[in-house]
């Protein structure tokens, strides 16, 4: 179910939330007070982007609810529907557990190896549940990232890096760059990020989202549609109109 949704391009969250909430993606919520779990002040997305971040690695329902600040009940609800919902999540966790018997050791999307070597037990699990995916996002930011923009300046001239957190880049340009530049430097990123993968057969590419503003606060930030925008030109004036945004505010 996971895999067609990415596939599609589902949003992820809004598809496990229907799953768990029995009712088409269409009409999940992503509203505060949505659902009335947790006290009615989240929507039904958000508890879709809960369990897909940690319940795939693992959580169980009781740390579910004592993170989550719910009760066992209404965490229990949400474990059984995630997992009847994404059966091969356990058969992952299966496999991962198959592997560290033999020899311990894992391999990311990049082959990038690592031996387990911590005691055999369920916080091993977990970690080495998470280490395939959160390593390969991980390499997909350094490699086709960071290294890629730092080490072509002639491409990147513009750019001056900030910062990384884990999956994703922070950068600015000066407004003394045409807004053609702007766009034509994300447009080379974007390109670079979303370069084929492969995984036990499968071949995929994770899409980049790009967020704009004048400060680092990631709230006041706009959304940049580069999938839609796919030119030149056709992105430039979409950051044109974006800019004019956050100059009136």
């Amino acid at each position: 179910n996971m895999i067609n949704a990415f596939e599609d391009h589902i949003d992820l969250h809004k598809q496990t939330a229907s799953l768990i909430f029995s009712k088409p993606v269409s009409e999940v919520s992503d509203e505060p007070g949505s659902s009335s779990i947790g006290g009615g002040l989240y929507s039904e997305r958000f508890w879709g982007k809960k369990g897909n971040h940690s319940l795939n690695y693992d959580l169980g329902y009781k740390a579910f609810a004592l993170i989550n600040e719910i009760s066992e009940a209404e965490a229990k609800f949400i474990y059984d529907r995630y997992h009847v919902t994404y059966p091969g999540v356990k058969q992952y966790h299966t496999w991962v557990r198959t592997k560290l018997a033999k020899d311990r050791i894992l391999e990311n999307c990049f082959g990038r190896k690592r031996i387990f070597l911590e005691r055999w037990g369920d916080e091993l699990f977990k970690e080495s549940y998470a280490f395939t995916p959160q390593s390969s996002v991980s390499e997909i930011i350094n490699r086709r990232g960071i290294n890629y923009t730092y080490y072509h300046q002639e491409l990147f001239k513009p750019i001056e890096l900030l910062n990384q957190v884990h999956d994703s880049i922070v950068f600015q340009i000066h407004r003394k760059w045409s807004i053609e530049t702007h766009a034509e430097c994300i447009l080379r990123l974007v390109e670079s990020l979303e370069q084929v993968i492969n995984f036990r057969g499968m071949s995929f590419s994770i899409p980049a989202d790009v967020m704009c503003g004048t400060t680092l606060n990631k709230k006041k930030m706009k959304e940049v549609n580069v999938h839609e925008y796919t030119t030149i030109a056709g992105l430039a004036g979409q950051l044109y109109h974006i800019h004019g945004e956050l100059r009136a505010t």
